[in-house]
């Protein structure tokens, strides 16, 4: 699923986020915001590079494992969220 709406909400992102955690086996109950990736929820390097890629695909943006490592749920909620509003700000210009 791809999101082209101009306008991305926190639940959007949380709920990718968590759809691409479960994908990986990992049971919902578990996928709390105070989670870590690697820590609380066990996924490796290869997992997680895997969660970056169904995110970023999902919002068009690129997501390094290096953003993601020793990451919550919550941080990565917020880290693509943060991308997104950037991207969508328009340029300063200076004259």
């Amino acid at each position: 699923m791809t999101h082209t709406e101009a306008f991305v909400t926190e639940r959007q992102v949380r709920a990718t986020l968590v759809e691409a955690i479960e994908e990986l086996g990992i049971e919902a109950e578990a996928i709390e915001d105070s989670a870590r990736l690697h820590d609380d929820l066990g996924l490796d390097s290869t997992e997680t590079v895997q969660v970056s890629l169904a995110v970023g695909r999902a919002f068009g943006r690129k997501i390094t494992l290096e953003k993601l490592l020793d990451r919550t749920v919550a941080d990565v909620t917020a880290l693509v969220l943060a991308q997104l509003q950037d991207a969508e700000s328009p340029a300063d210009e200076t004259t």
